[in-house]
């Protein structure tokens, strides 16, 4: 379950937060005896959506679920959820997928080994931010290097659904920061180096805004903008080196 599959179960549109209702409609389906095996699996992606209501919804599922079901919640960070979710919980941590793996992965995916391997640094581990920055990459290829007003068109390409928007301008922002920190450690005392320190800072606070309800649009028009007159381009992002 997540929030696509709440929408077409609400029968409304795509929203960021899992409500009561969907967790209710989970419990229900919970509550019934399996038909095609012994056992049920609920997953719930991207749990630190859940509205506190729902996540109480599932307090007694969780506490007393019903013979051969097993309800898994995927989060990135633990203490988005309520105490009383994770005392009901067996906790399991995964770690980051090494550079390697990501490459094999995405070249078994149809990805040529240049692009396989670049997406995998972009990634830092992750296959779902790998493919965001190939979707960046190809947005970015379609720009004219020269053209002015190539970021506000750039920004202009993040998904109308503010959950993805959000999503898309914080990876976008990890993608800054670590090119951004890669250009501080390179550059010696002085008036570049000073640029990029306060460029970190600026960016770290956007980082920390794109959590609220603000217009993702401009914060990622102000980043990139930023970025530049500090010397770091929009087509820098997603170019790599080896580290």
């Amino acid at each position: 379950m997540d929030t696509a599959f709440q929408a077409a179960l609400l029968d409304e549109d795509e929203s960021a937060n899992l409500k009561i209702d969907t967790m209710r409609e989970l419990t229900r389906w919970a509550q019934q005896k399996p038909m095609l095996s012994a056992w049920k699996i609920f997953i719930v992606r991207d749990a630190e959506a859940l509205m506190p209501a729902a996540q109480n919804a599932l307090l007694k599922t969780l506490e007393e679920p019903p013979p051969g079901t097993v309800v898994i919640l995927t989060v990135s960070k633990k203490t988005s959820l309520l105490s009383t979710i994770l005392s009901r919980s067996c906790m399991i941590e995964f770690g980051l997928l090494p550079r390697a793996d990501t490459k094999t992965i995405l070249e078994a995916q149809g990805a040529a080994p240049d692009e396989a391997a670049a997406l995998a640094a972009l990634g830092g581990g992750s296959l779902e931010k790998a493919a965001e920055a190939g979707a960046f990459l190809k947005r970015i290829s379609g720009l004219r290097p020269g053209d002015p007003s190539r970021i506000f068109k750039f920004a202009a390409g993040l998904p109308r659904d503010s959950h993805k928007a959000r999503e898309e301008v914080k990876t976008l922002l990890d993608l800054l920061l670590a090119k951004t920190r890669g250009a501080w450690r390179a550059s010696a005392a002085g008036p570049v180096k000073t640029k990029l320190t306060t460029l970190l800072r600026r960016t770290l606070d956007l980082r920390r805004m794109a959590d609220r309800n603000v217009s993702y649009l401009l914060l990622l028009e102000t980043a990139l903008l930023e970025s530049e007159k500090a010397g770091i381009k929009l087509e820098d992002l997603i170019r790599t080196t080896d580290r």
